[in-house]
């Protein structure tokens, strides 16, 4: 990991080791993990360093907290010996609360695998993690897969579990996770989606608090507001916006949904690419569909009972017939800007109506 300080601002970088090894059982426990902290104003001649032997398959970080999480080596894989009962992921903490330093401070794991980033959440000084639990051999025995999530609290140098809720969507894996101060969301996925709505206000005893199973599932879920939630996935072969109602956890429901016909977004598998403008109540995301043909992106307003499409942004590839993936998009101003690898387009806000392309 690289930390750089420039203008009152970090920035960080992994730098691994192994790139070369992918596959996420196998020798994420032999890699070096090196944090490195660099002053750019005094240049590479000042650093601090610090590391441990370990992987780093995903990483989260909080105000003063930085955690590096990999599923643990299992040596009977590479051996084909002993099956083992199934995987962990190990967690690392580093605090970062100094600007000029990195100091690694304590280790700890839990049972199953990590989605993502999002699966990870800091609160009140401890971390809650939730992570799928199946076998780790490719053809393992259907239906035995269940999700969880784990609180872990420092102790000296440990990560101790002080609790768990587990038994989320038996058979399924987890799809999206979202964690909002004392509450947590999981989406877990086969053929139903069900959302699972967590207390997680004693961090010692977590529960489920309430469930809402509804065809398809949601990938990415995003806050709009204190008591609405709303997730993007798919229904069929359709791409599904999904507007939850969770002012109360015991009950939550989806108060309505929008579907785009026989499509994909990489909202899915990049976060990044859904951009939620909070003072329109605009959500802007990359769509392409094939009956009718459409790439580009989509806008979508949100409101307490509704989801109405607003308009679409292009991106032509010149002296092509196609156009372009749009990869992200921005408001700057009273504009919105949208980037694709053929150019940058600026846009009304308010109906995404075209105003001027730069082409790359």
């Amino acid at each position: 990991m690289l930390r750089s300080k420039l203008s009152g601002r970090t920035f960080r970088r992994n730098l691994a080791p192994c790139d070369a090894v992918t596959h996420p059982n196998q020798f994420a426990g032999l890699d070096v993990l090196a944090i490195l902290t660099i002053d750019l104003d005094r240049g590479m001649y000042s650093l601090d360093r610090d590391g441990v032997m370990a992987g780093a398959q995903v990483v989260y970080g909080s105000s003063g907290s930085l955690y590096v999480a990999s599923r643990r080596y299992v040596r009977a894989l590479e051996l084909g010996s002993d099956v083992p009962e199934g995987t962990r992921t190990e967690i690392h903490r580093f605090d970062v609360s100094n600007p000029a330093k990195t100091v690694y401070k304590a280790s700890g794991s839990v049972p199953g695998f990590i989605l993502n980033n999002y699966a990870l959440s800091e609160y009140n000084g401890d971390l809650r993690v939730a992570t799928t639990e199946e076998p780790p051999w490719i053809n393992g025995a259907p239906g035995t897969s269940a999700s969880r999530v784990t609180v872990l609290r420092q102790a000296g140098s440990k990560l101790n579990p002080v609790g768990a809720v587990g038994g989320l969507g038996q058979g399924e894996r987890i799809f999206g996770v979202r964690f909002m101060g004392a509450r947590g969301y999981v989406v877990t996925f086969r053929q139903i989606d069900p959302l699972y709505a967590l207390d997680l206000s004693d961090p010692t005893a977590p529960k489920v608090a309430g469930e809402l199973k509804l065809p398809g599932y949601s990938a990415y879920l995003h806050p709009v507001g204190e008591n609405l939630l709303l997730g993007v996935g798919r229904q069929n072969q359709n791409v599904k916006a999904s507007l939850f109602d969770v002012s109360d956890l015991a009950t939550p429901r989806e108060v309505t949904n929008l579907q785009f016909a026989n499509g994909a977004t990489s909202v899915e598998t990049e976060p990044h690419a859904f951009l939620f403008w909070a003072p329109k109540k605009l959500v802007v995301m990359p769509l392409q569909t094939y009956q009718p043909l459409f790439t580009g992106a989509v806008g979508v307003r949100v409101d307490p009972n509704a989801l109405t499409e607003v308009g679409r942004i292009t991106h032509k590839v010149a002296s092509r017939p196609e156009f372009a993936p749009v990869e992200r998009s921005l408001v700057i101003g009273d504009k919105l800007y949208s980037l694709s690898y053929q150019g940058l387009s600026r846009s009304n806000v308010d109906t995404l109506g075209a105003l001027s392309y730069t082409a790359f």
